[in-house]
């Protein structure tokens, strides 16, 4: 019996299907992670697509397209935003970083158990294209000034990484690391 496969040919990467089908396999995403956060991850232990993470009460929950753990406990979230309709990205991270805190803390544990987490949006589109900026990848930090106006990282192990995929690849820093 032949398998139609031209249905095949009309799903795309955006596709939600196939977005989480590609990033199920454990190869792609170990290689995407290193090559987009430029380190080393040694084995993904576990991994689910469209994890939701949702409270009780009237509370907004979240559905996490690609959710990952490596064998150091470090916690990768893959997601693709096809629009920016609310311009809303980074409450967007924030609301996600919170759910996913909310997740790995129960009552009792020291803030310290808190795990470093990687939140990842694929767009597809250019959110910073009223800035004049189109580079590939944002890597996104928490830091602080001093009343000198001396900048330090704060570095609270949570990492946000933009992807532009309408970006410049002539334009990209290969030196940022997380």
């Amino acid at each position: 019996m032949k398998q139609d496969r031209s249905i095949l040919k009309k799903i795309k990467i955006t596709d939600n299907i196939m977005f989480t089908s590609v990033f199920m396999n454990i190869e792609i995403i170990k290689k995407f992670l290193q090559d987009i956060l430029n380190l080393t991850v040694n084995e993904i232990v576990f991994k689910q697509k469209e994890k939701v993470i949702d409270d009780i009460g009237d509370a907004r929950g979240v559905r996490l397209d690609v959710y990952a753990v490596d064998d150091n406990n470090n916690i990768y979230d893959i997601e693709i935003q096809l629009r920016n309709d609310n311009d809303d990205l980074p409450e967007r991270f924030r609301y996600y970083q919170g759910m996913i805190d909310k997740e790995v803390l129960i009552k009792g544990d020291n803030f310290k158990a808190l795990k470093t987490t990687y939140i990842i949006f694929i767009c597809m589109f250019n959110p910073f294209k009223d800035l004049d900026a189109d580079d590939v990848i944002y890597h996104i930090k928490s830091q602080f000034i001093t009343s000198k106006n001396k900048i330090y990282d704060f570095d609270d192990r949570s990492y946000k990484i933009i992807i532009n995929t309408t970006g410049n690849l002539n334009a990209q820093n290969d030196n940022i690391n997380c």
